[in-house]
């Protein structure tokens, strides 16, 4: 299910570029409206495979209503017309689409941070996009940071991977064979989840990956970073 967002807020007002833990918490506040035992679990657990546990949402990058000229604040950006755009995908029931939808118009958020006044946007108006017609092949460009880790021997922490890693293909589908593992585990169905391990499934980069860090709780005791990466790639796999 794909939802584009359109929200508003008082012009001039400022955000904080590490916006990405709030908005994922307003997500879970959406879902809990309606289903608390579920958004707990969504939280907690997720989708699990293999000992491997999956949220199954995404959002994108804000994109910035006219006018353009954003003037960039220490640790945040100026929103001169007050007018965002927001993009969230993630995987629901088609039975329960429209409610879902309505949560989200009912819903209002608030971005900030320990260094920011939080920002409180009202929603003018949600639609849901059109399902993607999936080829064998087809190219893809990452509107949002991808990031992958590994446990590299010797290092305390996993290291969050480049596609100019010459094992990042590896990575990158055995991340995604797992997701649907967890999709299907969790429908139950007949097999066990298993993906036919005869298909062909090839990744390819297709340009030069721009890093971001990312800071998660920013400015507390809890703060965490990870890196990913912006990128297009190509990838080939059952539809």
């Amino acid at each position: 299910m794909r939802l584009e967002l359109q929200l508003s807020c008082t012009p001039n007002s400022v955000l904080p570029l590490n916006y990405q833990y709030p908005i994922s918490s307003w997500i879970y506040k959406v879902l809990s409206s309606a289903d608390p035992d579920f958004a707990d679990w969504l939280h907690r657990q997720g989708y699990d495979a293999t000992g491997k546990h999956f949220k199954l949402f995404t959002f994108d990058r804000i994109d910035f209503a006219p006018p353009y000229d954003l003037k960039r604040v220490k640790g945040g950006v100026l929103i001169q017309s007050g007018k965002i755009r927001i993009g969230i995908s993630f995987y629901v029931e088609e039975a329960v689409q429209h409610f879902v939808i309505g949560l989200f118009k009912k819903s209002r958020m608030s971005l900030g941070d320990r260094n920011f006044r939080a920002v409180d946007f009202s929603i003018d108006a949600i639609q849901m996009l059109p399902k993607i017609i999936f080829q064998p092949t087809m190219r893809y460009r990452a509107n949002t940071s991808i990031c992958i880790s590994q446990h590299v021997e010797g290092q305390n922490q996993a290291q969050y991977q480049s596609p100019e890693k010459e094992d990042y293909a590896n990575l990158f589908v055995n991340n995604l064979i797992q997701k649907f593992t967890a999709v299907l585990l969790k429908k139950s169905l007949v097999g066990g989840g298993k993906v036919d391990q005869n298909s062909a499934i090839h990744f390819q980069a297709l340009t030069k990956p721009k890093s971001r860090l990312i800071h998660i709780k920013s400015g507390t005791p809890q703060e965490t970073k990870v890196r990913g990466f912006h990128f297009d790639f190509e990838l080939t796999a059952p539809i």
